[in-house]
Order: structure tokens, then sequence, then C-alpha cells
């Protein structure tokens, strides 16, 4: 490239990286073109931990690896060592351990429970000894509270009806297939304040008043027993029922004998019992035992033995209700009811004793 002057000549001449400046025939000025061109590039900066960017082995930006230093909590990590709690879990750091961090972690029973650093475990809480539950009962490996403090007065040894709810009223004209416990109770359509508190009662051990030495121990365990309905004729019905609230315990027991006389009338006619354990919460019967003493027979089984014109169960019938751990925390309603027979002529009645989380 060559530059005219109109007052000289000059000529601006290009080679290669440099250029020269002539005038009137002279090299003015030389200069390397190359050397201004590297002054004024950028330059180039070694990657180190204070960049602003992932480079070099570092797991998060400027942290991690072997050069810088170690990640905090919720960064990016490949291992441990890449985070200062020295915890890399999903290829990210979290704090160190602790009973707050809402994972089951150290030797902790549950989540932030039990073992030997974290609080206790709640019901309900899984655990592997005693000492991981606040209740300090553990049982197939689940925290809970089971005794009778659970059953207040469940197996009647403070001698009153504490805690329980009595019903009672006339059956008759109600064929069997037509009677409800609840019906029975307070509120219900048949519920009859009188024949509540009059017809049931709390008994001492002996043998039973009609059959004897046949049904020679009528409380299970300690001093009392409750008889649902009475020893007389007269075409009435009694019920005897109670709520557990909130209940942990992995286990229901009660136990119950009853008497049932045949009067040759037909199953919907004839006195009856009704047995029945719901989880109230969800509304399910989860044990539930009807028997009659219609004439054939075919409404008792092979816990009742005949005598006369009687059905009875010569021994404590126990039953028991395994709880799962899907029903922790749920509500079960007990509830017994004994009844004679619809022309008023035969008896039935039951007792009841040992409500508990533990077995009699």
């Amino acid at each position: 490239m060559i530059l005219l002057s109109s007052t000289s000549l000059i000529l601006l001449v290009f080679c290669s990286f440099s250029y020269f400046v002539v005038i009137n025939g002279r090299i003015a000025i030389t200069i390397d073109s190359s050397s201004s061109e590297e002054e004024h590039k950028p330059k180039h900066k070694e990657p180190c931990c204070t960049d602003r960017m992932k480079n070099r082995d570092e797991s998060d930006i400027d942290c991690g690896g072997f050069n810088c230093p170690k990640c905090q909590d919720m960064k990016k990590c490949t291992s441990p060592n890449d985070c200062l709690s020295d915890v890399c879990i999903n290829n990210t750091c979290i704090p160190s351990p602790s009973c707050q961090d809402q994972i089951k972690n150290q030797d902790e029973a549950d989540v932030d429970c039990g073992g030997s650093i974290c609080p206790k475990c709640n019901n309900g809480k899984a655990c592997n000894t005693s000492e991981d539950c606040l209740s300090d009962q553990c049982r197939v490996q689940f925290c809970q509270t089971c005794s009778l403090v659970s059953f207040q007065n469940g197996d009647f040894e403070s001698g009153t009806i504490s805690g329980w709810t009595l019903g009672g009223g006339l059956r008759t004209s109600i064929s069997s297939s037509e009677i409800l416990p609840k019906y029975f109770l307070p509120g219900g359509q048949f519920y009859n304040y009188t024949i509540a508190m009059t017809h049931s009662s709390i008994v001492t051990n002996g043998s039973d008043p009609l059959l004897g030495d046949l049904m020679p121990g009528i409380v299970e365990g300690g001093q009392y027993s409750f008889r649902v309905e009475d020893l007389e004729k007269g075409g009435y019905a009694s019920v005897i029922s109670r709520k557990i609230n909130n209940y942990f315990c992995l286990d229901i027991y009660f136990s119950w004998l009853a008497v049932l006389q045949n009067g040759n009338h037909s199953s919907n006619q004839s006195s009856l019992v009704i047995v029945q354990l719901d989880d109230f919460t969800t509304g399910e019967s989860l044990i539930l035992r009807r028997y009659d003493a219609g004439a054939t027979g075919s409404g008792v089984d092979n816990r009742f033995q005949a005598k006369d014109d009687y059905f009875y169960t010569p021994a404590w019938q126990s039953e028991h209700l395994a709880i799962d751990n899907t029903r922790f925390g749920h509500n079960f309603t007990l509830t017994v009811l004994a009844a004679d027979c619809e022309p008023t002529g035969h008896v039935g009645y039951l007792y009841l004793d040992s409500f508990s989380g533990l077995s009699p």
C-alpha cells in the first residue's frame, strides 16, 4: 500500500508484520506491527479456584477436587472428599448428620430419633430396642403404648363401669335380623335408660347361677367381670360399649362367656348375643360374632356346648386382634349385645372381661 503527500513524497510500505515510512526516498520510520498487536491482545489467565468457572477437576464452581477448597452444603460433588460435611449423596453435598436433618442416618432407628444420639421415638415409629421408644415399648420393630392404662378399667377391676357406655331396651316384636347394638345405645331408636341401667351388672367370681359347674368361673382374671343382660326372661336386650382413641398397641384382646336358652324358636326369634370390634376410624368390623339359640343349633359353633335347653360356652372365649402399622393411631370400639328371645320366654346373656392390649 502506498500513500502520497502533496508536499513531499511519503511512502508507507507494509512488509510482513512491519511497515516503513519513506519520505523523499528515505526510510524515516520502521515499526514492528507484530509487537504492537501482541501488546493489545487480552491475556489468558490460568484456571484457578476463584475464576468463577467450573474447570480442572472441580466438582462445582471453584470447589471440590484435588486443588480447590471443599464445597459447601448442596453443592455438587463426586465423592465425600469434595464436601465440607464429608457427606456426598446423589452427587450433592449434604449437612453433617444431625437429629434434625430429616434423614435416617447415624444410628437412628427412624428418621431423626432413636439410637444413642437422637431423642427417643414417638409411637408408630420404627425401633430396634425398647430404649428407642418414648413408651419404652418396642414390638415387631415399632414403638407402641400397650398397657392397661390404654384401657382404663378395661377389666372392670375398679368394680364400676367407668369408661364404658351402657344401653338397653325392649326386644319384643324385633326380629334377630333387625337387631343392631347401636339401636339400643343412647340415641338409638330402641334405647331405654331404665332398662340400660338395671339389667346388667358387675359380677364377682364364682359359678354361673343357672349353669353351676358347667360354667365354673365367671371372672377370667382379678375380682370382677361384667354381665350383659340379666338372668331373667322377659324380652329385653342390653348393650355395653367402649371406645379406645388414638391407639398404638399392636394387639387387642378381650374375652367372653355366653349363655343362650333354646326355646325351640327360629333363629330370627331366639335369644342372641353379638360381639363386635370395629375400627371406628375406617368404619370396618374387624371381629364380628353373632350367635343365636335357634332350634336347629345352626346359630352357634363349636365354641358352644349344649345342656338341656341351653347353648353355652364352658370356658372363656379369648379374642385377639393383631393390628398392623397401617392402623396406628386409629380409634377402636368394642360393643357387646345380649338379648332374650322375642316371645319373651327365654334368656340370653354374656360375661365380658380382659379388654386390653395385653394377653390375659
